[in-house]
């Protein structure tokens, strides 16, 4: 991330509300495209180290031998060609896939694993956060607009 996009979080965040960031991280660019920013539901996140215990060992080494970090992973991408190797990008405006191998002693199909998702309910809140975010309603350090929302919460 550029360090414009981390000041424009950091000086926005306590200004607006999560709804309003997208359009703020859009323009935290300077030049060029602006970001991409896609909105996702918390049933759209996969669960990608599950399927990767399916292997039988874990994959922290890519194919330079360099640790792979899969949170910082932003886009997955595997080749009819190539079906035991995951291509794999952290950073979207990259050209370059790094690549991580599933050889072993075993033959392993990608079709014979199933993509799972990470969250099988909404995440919820604990009851101390909840009681935290009502009271910057009480201050109005949330603007009124917005206090219903964070009194529906559910814990």
């Amino acid at each position: 991330m550029t360090s414009r996009y981390v000041i424009c979080l950091n000086t926005y965040q306590s200004k607006y509300v999560l709804s309003q960031w997208p359009p703020l991280i859009r323009a935290a660019k300077k030049e060029g495209k602006p970001y991409k920013v896609r909105e996702l539901a918390s049933e759209e996140f996969m669960d990608f180290k599950s399927m990767t215990n399916g292997f039988g060992q874990k994959f922290s080494k890519n194919s330079e031998n360099e640790k792979v970090v899969w949170s910082d992973i932003h886009v997955f991408r595997v080749k009819k060609d190539f079906p035991d190797t995951i291509l794999y990008k952290t950073d979207f405006d990259s050209d370059v896939y790094k690549k991580i191998y599933l050889s072993s002693r075993r033959s392993y199909n990608l079709s014979e694993f199933i993509l799972q998702k990470a969250y099988s309910t909404h995440p919820v809140l604990t009851d101390k956060t909840k009681e935290h975010l009502l009271e910057l309603c009480d201050k109005n350090l949330i603007a009124k607009v917005h206090q219903p929302f964070y009194h529906d919460l559910l814990c």
